[in-house]
């Protein structure tokens, strides 16, 4: 079969590129539509599909119907729970929720993959602080999604360990799989979290529950429209997002959308729109190197916003401890700064998420110089982001090693314990931590949701009401982690922790002491 004609056709129209093992795909397609319709030619199917645009978007949909799967590019869901969502959460009034839609939501993967990595971030007290609501005009797609039993398609670069967490076996046949193929079932608590509603997105009257966005996901969906509707739709979603708001498209549908409608910028390496005055990618780049060399009494004039990673050259006699063994005269002091460089530039590559580039600078600087726990910290901190949690283990141990009392250490081993999903590390890297510093309110948070997701929810309720005392009595900077970025504003965690109390049914009430 000469499937030319047929690419450039679909390309033409939609902008879908086939080629490479996608070719089969589409001619499996091409092949269905035939035998369902009683053609032999393909000649003479496709001049239908020229012809008719009804059977060109029955094509579409059946060739990319299996490109809905959970997390698809990822970066978006990272930008949303650790980005997005701080900065217009801490804006918003008492009892006010961010408000996310997922437009085109299909058979509901993206919807609860924007669930899941709220969970993931904020435990469950992500309900708290944000609403997803999730439209498509397919009513049979929307039925589908509210069942909530997917097949294996949707599951592809999904992590076993999410998929056991939010999912359960069940033996219903799975269109995606084929007769019979056992499919698994999402949770009703995220199942819960998202509203669903059949409707078009070029409908002339939006509904009040679509009014006042803070954040849209319309990726992927365009493609089934011609250029007037596809303005008209985009025109529309940016008059239900909220000052301030965000607007995802796929990656390769991002500068199609680039009509002046909405602001194209960039954050952390991926492009999306923006509503409201922004600074220019050029001008904010420039900016962000000027903020590099903010001062560490500046930075602690904004422990009002989001934790994040900071330092500085001046904060480094603090940071590098003193070796046991010093040389002596202009070299050591030469040396001395060299590795104070070294590991500020380290410290601002991984602020700025370059951790290859990061851990490739403080290898080198524990190759040079005596071990640190500062330096084996900033080393965890870097491989925990990359996803490498046996390397970061080895780095933490060091850490303890040198320092049986050194708290970061604790810490960073409990998170990666969290990250691995392993509850009884959880509990005991947690209490570790709060032995040596029993003000740490992050390790009593940490605490507090391990011990809810074991169903001990009597000394769950206990460690929130200890954070909420000690967010209350000025505590915030006792986090005691000098480079994990704690993305979420601090004085937020005080009303989480009063939701999950009152979630619980508890009559513990947050007095905040032991």
């Amino acid at each position: 079969m000469d499937l030319n004609p047929f690419v450039n056709l679909i390309k033409n129209k939609c902008g879908l590129f086939f080629e490479g093992d996608r070719l089969s795909s589409l001619a499996s397609g091409i092949q269905n539509r035939m035998s369902e319709k009683g053609l032999e030619s393909h000649a003479e199917y496709f001049n239908e599909l020229t012809g008719s645009e009804s059977e060109f978007i029955h094509l579409v949909n059946l060739l990319t119907i299996n490109e809905t799967y959970f997390l698809r590019e990822p970066r978006h869901f990272r930008i949303l729970s650790d980005m997005l969502i701080p900065k217009i959460f801490q804006k918003k009034k008492s009892g006010e929720r961010v408000k996310i839609l997922s437009a085109g939501c299909s058979t509901g993967e993206e919807p609860y993959s924007i669930v899941m990595s709220l969970m993931n971030k904020y435990g469950m007290g992500s309900e708290a602080i944000s609403s997803v609501i999730a439209v498509d005009i397919d009513a049979e797609a929307v039925s589908a999604a509210k069942k909530g039993v997917f097949g294996r398609n949707s599951f592809r670069k999904f992590d076993d360990t999410l998929k056991k967490r939010y999912f359960k076996p069940v033996s219903d046949g799975i269109n995606q799989g084929g007769a019979g193929d056992a499919g698994y079932m999402i949770l009703d608590t995220v199942k819960q979290s998202v509203e669903f509603k059949n409707f078009n997105l070029l409908s002339d009257f939006y509904p009040n529950t679509l009014q006042g966005i803070d954040i849209i996901f319309y990726r992927n969906v365009s493609i089934y429209f011609d250029p007037e509707s596809q303005r008209k739709i985009f025109h529309k979603l940016s008059q239900i997002l909220s000052e301030g708001g965000y607007l995802f498209v796929s990656s390769s549908e991002t500068l199609f959308h680039n009509i002046g409608i909405l602001s194209l910028v960039e954050i952390d390496g991926v492009f999306l729109y923006h509503k409201g005055v922004e600074v220019k990618i050029e001008e904010r780049r420039k900016k962000n190197l000027i903020n590099h060399r903010d001062t560490e009494a500046q930075r602690k004039d904004k422990l009002n916003k989001p934790l994040c990673l900071r330092a500085s050259v001046a904060d480094l006699n603090n940071t590098l401890e003193k070796p046991i063994h010093q040389a002596a005269g202009s070299d050591f002091s030469e040396k001395r700064e060299d590795s104070r460089l070294l590991f500020d530039e380290a410290l601002h590559l991984a602020k700025d998420k370059k951790y290859n580039k990061a851990l490739s600078r403080i290898n080198k600087l524990m190759e040079d110089n005596p071990p640190f726990t500062k330096s084996y910290a900033l080393k965890a901190s870097i491989l925990i982001n990359l996803g490498q949690l046996e390397e970061a283990k080895k780095a933490c141990l060091k850490i303890i090693q040198i320092d049986n009392w050194h708290l970061e250490g604790y810490l960073l081993m409990g998170l990666i314990a969290k990250i691995e999903d392993n509850g009884e590390e959880v509990v005991k890297r947690f209490k570790e931590a709060l032995y040596i510093q029993p003000s740490c309110w992050l390790a009593h948070f940490y605490l507090a949701e391990a011990y809810h997701a074991r169903g001990e929810q009597e000394q769950a309720c206990r460690e929130y009401g200890i954070v909420i005392g000690l967010l209350e009595n000025g505590k915030v900077s006792d986090h005691g982690l000098t480079y994990f970025p704690i993305s979420f504003p601090a004085e937020q965690l005080a009303h989480l922790c009063r939701h999950n109390l009152k979630k619980i049914g508890s009559g513990v009430k947050g007095q905040g002491s032991r």
